[in-house]
């Protein structure tokens, strides 16, 4: 599972994502091969995507059907967990 992190980190930062400034919301595996990922980032932005390695090495994965859910409060607020890290942000 370390070459999943390595991968999303690196995959994070080409989207130009500070990860000094991240929250996970939330993960969890879709398949042996996919991982679904929320994050929200200091500034409040909520993201979700897919982080896949299909015929790959974890480390060697992509993000996909990254979906930017910061103005549509509807979709970001339907995770409990973007609550809690927005709150958490809230605080720092």
């Amino acid at each position: 599972m370390d070459g999943f992190w390595i991968g999303v980190k690196a995959s994070l930062a080409d989207k130009g994502i500070d990860l000094q400034k991240v929250i996970i919301a939330d993960v969890f595996p879709e398949d042996h091969d996919q991982i679904y990922v929320v994050i929200v980032t200091y500034d409040r932005q909520v993201f979700e995507f897919y982080y896949d390695w299909l015929h790959k090495k974890e480390s060697e994965g992509r993000i996909t059907e990254w979906k930017d859910l910061t103005s549509s409060p509807e979709a970001a607020y339907r995770h409990e967990s973007v609550k809690v890290a927005l709150g958490l942000i809230g605080s720092i």
